[in-house]
């Protein structure tokens, strides 16, 4: 990554993308490929979305599905400035499925993630619209908040808040508020903790006093 950041756009393409793309395929060892991902965050910055297409968004998708969750995991803690490097189209287009992935991954850990950087993504300059919330994310919170894992649920909790103000009243009124009544009674204190926090915030959005 340190490496990439001080090299020439030029010099990347012509001679470090093809070793780039050989190494995020690296089959031996998951640290190098976890790397690559990290490599990913700073090449993504330094190309148009043409060039994106041609040598970024096979590797981010490869990374997204690795075999190995510290990869997965990686790419789900960096989804907002892979974002946010490739803009809101590539976005739209290329990487609303692998995050769908990510979110219903077979490691608690990496759906922990995955939730959690949801807010990252709606604070972006460039944010993730109501759209692809609404069409690509919320489908998946009714899952999340049975999930087995309480800091799966904890991560949900605590993004329902600016999920809900991005929303706004309507949406939030039919398809969060049984949500948000449900963690509130979780067994999990920091379920319950994580909603209440954001109390003012969903009252607001729904103007109760």
């Amino acid at each position: 990554r340190d490496f990439v950041s001080v090299c020439s756009k030029q010099d990347l393409l012509t001679d470090l993308i093809v070793t780039y793309k050989q190494l995020s395929q690296e089959d031996t060892q998951d640290t190098i490929r976890v790397a690559c991902v990290h490599a990913t965050l700073v090449i993504a910055n330094m190309l148009n979305a043409e060039e994106n297409k041609q040598h970024t968004i096979t590797a981010i998708k490869d990374a997204a599905e690795d075999r190995s969750w510290r990869v997965r995991l990686t790419v789900a803690k960096n989804f907002h400035v892979l974002c946010e490097a490739l803009g809101p189209g590539l976005t739209t287009a290329e990487l609303m499925g692998p995050f769908i992935a990510l979110m219903k991954d077979n490691e608690q850990e990496v759906r922990k993630e995955a939730v959690r950087v949801i807010q990252s993504c709606i604070e972006l300059k460039e944010p993730l619209t109501q759209e692809q919330i609404q069409q690509h994310v919320l489908p998946q919170f009714q899952s999340l908040a049975l999930d087995p894992s309480q800091a799966v649920r904890a991560a949900l909790a605590q993004v329902l808040g600016p999920v809900a103000k991005l929303l706004g009243r309507d949406v939030t009124q039919r398809q969060l508020l049984g949500l948000i009544s449900d963690l509130m009674k979780d067994e999990f204190h920091d379920v319950r903790l994580n909603i209440v926090s954001h109390a003012g915030l969903i009252c607001e959005v729904l103007t109760v006093d």
